[in-house]
């Protein structure tokens, strides 16, 4: 349980950090440019007029996010991974048929670290073609986030299912307690 609130803690903080420091700065650097990394479904001719908007200081500024956001995946899939197991073991749902549920949100990690490889290669090869590059790093951003709301989706359903098992029995003890 230590792990898990730890893992939440450097969560949140790697969010503020994201939305309230790197962010807003890479928006005023580029006027409000979006990040190629929260655009999905986007075609190659999109991903290289964006990077060619952000200009060469949202460039760099943008390959600094980067090195940032190495680590985030690592913290988030790891924090899902061990709540959903933990969510798992409380429901006694921790058998071989099911373990591989906890093991969805380090798909989502590896994707996303897998979209990083690809706009950090977009970034350094700019403005030569990188339509392959593109297209490649689209589809692993559209995965990460496919597995993202799985994970989400997931916890969502253990929790209810915990809620479930555990809630009545709450109930009991406090009304023995009361009579």
């Amino acid at each position: 349980m230590k792990k898990t609130l730890l893992l939440f803690i450097f969560v949140v903080l790697f969010e503020l950090l994201f939305m309230r420091v790197l962010t807003p700065r890479f928006l005023e650097i580029t006027n409000g440019m979006e990040l190629l990394d929260m655009t999905t479904f986007y075609a190659p001719e999109q991903a290289f007029e964006m990077i060619e908007n952000y200009g060469p200081e949202g460039r760099a500024y943008y390959n600094y996010i980067q090195m940032v956001d190495f680590f985030f995946p690592i913290v988030y899939s790891l924090f899902f991974t061990f709540l959903i197991a933990k969510l798992m073991m409380l429901n006694n749902l921790f058998q071989p048929r099911w373990r591989f549920l906890a093991f969805v949100p380090l798909i989502a990690g590896i994707c996303d670290w897998l979209e990083n490889i690809g706009i950090f290669a977009m970034l350094r090869i700019y403005p030569r073609d990188f339509r392959i590059i593109a297209v490649l790093t689209n589809m692993v951003c559209v995965l990460k986030f496919g597995f993202i709301l799985l994970s989400i989706v997931i916890i969502i359903v253990f929790t209810m299912i915990a809620y479930q098992n555990y809630i009545p029995k709450i109930l009991i003890r406090l009304k023995r307690k009361t009579l």
